[in-house]
């Protein structure tokens, strides 16, 4: 389990520096977009996703990955 989300970080951090290299060439970078079943929660306020074709300037990008070996005895 660990080796998998190691590689999922690794290609998280390789998407952010890809963006932000972009943004740093062009002025702006196309972002990926945000696939989800377009059902929002009513009791949570909207927030603004990505979708296709979203240019933006980024600056910074933060990647979180925490890729722990689970012990299961």
């Amino acid at each position: 389990m660990g080796h998998t989300l190691g590689a999922a970080g690794a290609l998280e951090a390789l998407i952010c520096a890809n963006i932000i290299n972009q943004s740093l060439q062009n002025n702006q970078s196309q972002l990926p977009p945000h696939y989800y079943d377009g059902i929002y929660d009513k009791e949570l306020p909207k927030i603004n996703l990505t979708r296709l074709n979203t240019n933006s300037k980024i600056k910074n990008c933060l990647s979180i990955s925490f890729a722990f070996n689970i012990y299961l005895f």
